[in-house]
C-alpha cells in the first residue's frame, strides 16, 4: 500500500544532523504554525533560513515522534530584494554584504536571473567581481537549482 504524499512549503530552521552524502534531519518552520516540523531525507547542501518545498510522507518514529520522510525537495527562490540578498550570501562564495548590496542595488529583483544567464555582464558592472568569480557564482546558483 502506497503512503499518502504530503507537500509542504517551509523554511529550514535548524539542522539536527547532516552528512556528506546529503542525508539531513532538520527542523522546518511552516508559515502559520507555531511548532516546527521534523523532517528527514536527502537535501544536498541544506541552508538554514532557505525556503523549501518538501514532498514526502509522514512516519511515526517510536523515539522521535511524527516526522516527514522527504522523497523530493525543491529550493524556493526568493522573489524580494531582502530574500535574494540573504540567498546569495548563503549560497554563493564571494558574495558578502558589500557585493550583495551592489548586486541588489544594480539589478533588484532580477539579480538571480542575471547572475545565472550573464556572468560577463556582472563582471563588467559590479566592482570586485571578476569574470572567474561571476562564473563560479553562476555555477553555484545553477547547481543549487538542480
Amino acid at each position: 500500500m502506497e503512503k499518502e504524499k504530503t507537500i509542504i512549503q517551509c523554511v529550514l530552521d535548524r539542522i539536527v544532523f547532516s552528512n556528506d552524502s546529503g542525508f539531513l534531519i532538520g527542523s522546518f518552520k511552516i508559515p502559520g504554525l507555531a511548532t516546527p516540523i521534523k523532517a528527514l531525507g536527502t537535501i544536498l547542501a541544506p541552508q538554514i533560513d532557505i525556503e523549501y518545498k518538501l514532498t514526502g510522507h509522514w512516519e511515526d518514529d517510536a523515539k522521535f515522534g511524527k516526522q516527514l520522510r522527504i522523497e523530493r525537495h525543491e529550493t524556493i527562490l526568493p522573489q524580494d530584494k531582502g530574500g535574494i540578498f540573504k540567498y546569495l550570501g548563503r549560497m554563493c562564495k564571494y558574495v558578502g554584504v558589500a557585493t550583495g548590496n551592489a548586486l541588489i542595488n544594480k539589478y533588484g529583483t532580477d539579480t538571480l536571473n542575471i547572475m545565472k544567464v550573464d556572468p560577463g555582464r556582472v563582471a563588467l558592472e559590479i566592482k570586485g567581481i571578476t569574470l572567474e568569480k561571476a562564473e563560479e557564482i553562476q555555477g553555484a546558483l545553477l547547481e543549487n537549482e538542480e
